[in-house]
C-alpha cells in the first residue's frame, strides 16, 4: 500500500508542470510567397506565450520530399520545394516538472495544402510625397484575390499592407506609420505580390 502510494505521488510529480499551458498561435494563417528564382518564403503566426523556451515543429510534404524540424522563429525560406505543399506547424514549450525533468508541451497544430496557382509579379510605380507613399501597380494572368504590399530590411520582408484594388496611399513615418522611414542614406524597399487565399493559408506570388 505504501509503495502504490509513492508510485502514484511520483506520477503526479512527473506528469504535473507548474503553469503548463499548452502553448498556441496567435489568429492567422500560413503565409506562403513565392519568389522569381524558385525559393519559397514560408511564415505562421506567433506563439501567443512570447517565451525563448517556444519552438515551431514544422512538417512539410511534397512529392517524395519530407521535412521534420524545430524552428525558434515563426517562418523560414525554403529552397528546391515545390506545390502543391502540406504544412504543418505546431507550437512546443519546453517546461520543468515537479521533479525538475523536462517536459514538452505541444499546442494545436496549423495545417494547409498549399495548391499551385499562376501569379505573375506586378509591375509597380512608387510615387513618394510629404510623408506619403503613392503605389499603383498593373497585373497580368491570373486574377488575385488581393495584393499584399511588404518592406525589406537586411533582406528580410515585413508584412506592411493588403489592398483590393491597385492601387494604395500608404503613410511613411519614423514611428507609426504604415511604412517605417528607413535611416539616413538607405533606401525604402516596398514589394506588391499578387495574392490569392486558400484553405487555412495565403499564397503570394513573385514580388
Amino acid at each position: 500500500g505504501a509503495a502504490a502510494v509513492v508510485l502514484a505521488a511520483l506520477a503526479r510529480a512527473y506528469f504535473y508542470i507548474p503553469g503548463g499551458v499548452r502553448p498556441a498561435l496567435q489568429e492567422g494563417e500560413l503565409r506562403v510567397c513565392l519568389n522569381a528564382g524558385g525559393s519559397i518564403e514560408l511564415d505562421w503566426p506567433e506563439a501567443q506565450d512570447s517565451s525563448a523556451s517556444v519552438l515551431y515543429h514544422l512538417s512539410l510534404k511534397s512529392g517524395d520530399a519530407h521535412l521534420q524540424e524545430d524552428y525558434s522563429a515563426p517562418g523560414l525560406l525554403l529552397e528546391q520545394w515545390t506545390l502543391p505543399l502540406e504544412v504543418q506547424v505546431q507550437p512546443l514549450a519546453e517546461r520543468k516538472n515537479l521533479l525538475g525533468l523536462s517536459r514538452r508541451l505541444t499546442g494545436e497544430s496549423l495545417r494547409a495544402t498549399v495548391e499551385p496557382a499562376d501569379l505573375s509579379a506586378p509591375e509597380a510605380l512608387g510615387a513618394p510625397g510629404p510623408g506619403t507613399l503613392a503605389l499603383s501597380w498593373t497585373q497580368a494572368g491570373q486574377a488575385p484575390d488581393f495584393y499584399d504590399v511588404f518592406t525589406l530590411k537586411d533582406g528580410q520582408a515585413a508584412y506592411a499592407a493588403t489592398a483590393q484594388g491597385k492601387q494604395l496611399d500608404l503613410t511613411v513615418r519614423k514611428q507609426g506609420g504604415d511604412l517605417t522611414l528607413p535611416g539616413y542614406d538607405h533606401p525604402l524597399q516596398v514589394q506588391v505580390r499578387a495574392g490569392l487565399r486558400g484553405e487555412g493559408y495565403v499564397l503570394c506570388g513573385p514580388a
